[in-house]
């Protein structure tokens, strides 16, 4: 069962699995779990490969407990931003899973793949969840 990211509705969404019963053959599971990112996906017609995207970790002055990343995809300028946009929100629910896309990420913007994006400070997007999980200790220990 998938809460579509509503975080709100995480609580719903376990207690309707808990309260599900016991059927051979199946398992329910509340919320998408992070499956990786060694996938392509087609989304209104466009294929992306999240294993070619890197993301650069952006933070906020002035809310500096808040995460944002902006996601390199490369041919953007060819793609309509929005649907771009929203395939990177569907790739990141599987990849890290609903939990972590909808609690981990508070920003998210698309752009153009630079040339070298390793010199500009970008990360390849399966690094994500050792990015956030290594973000999470920092933050832990430093208000710790």
């Amino acid at each position: 069962m998938t809460a579509e990211g509503h975080v709100e509705a995480f609580p719903v969404a376990e207690k309707l699995v808990n309260l599900a019963p016991g059927i051979d053959g199946w398992i329910f599971v509340a919320l998408k779990p992070p499956m990786g990112f060694a996938f392509t996906t087609r989304y209104e017609g466009t294929l992306f490969e999240p294993h070619r995207m890197w993301f650069l970790p952006l933070e906020s002055p002035s809310h500096p407990q808040e995460f944002g990343i902006r996601v390199g995809i490369q041919g953007l300028e060819s793609m309509d931003e929005r649907v771009a946009c929203n395939a990177v929100l569907v790739i990141l629910d599987t990849g890290l899973g609903e939990r972590s896309a909808a609690l981990d990420i508070q920003y998210i913007k698309v752009s153009e793949l630079p040339p070298d994006p390793g010199s500009l400070g970008y990360i390849e997007l399966p690094e994500l969840p050792a990015y956030i999980a290594w973000r999470k200790r920092t933050s832990s220990s430093q208000s710790g």
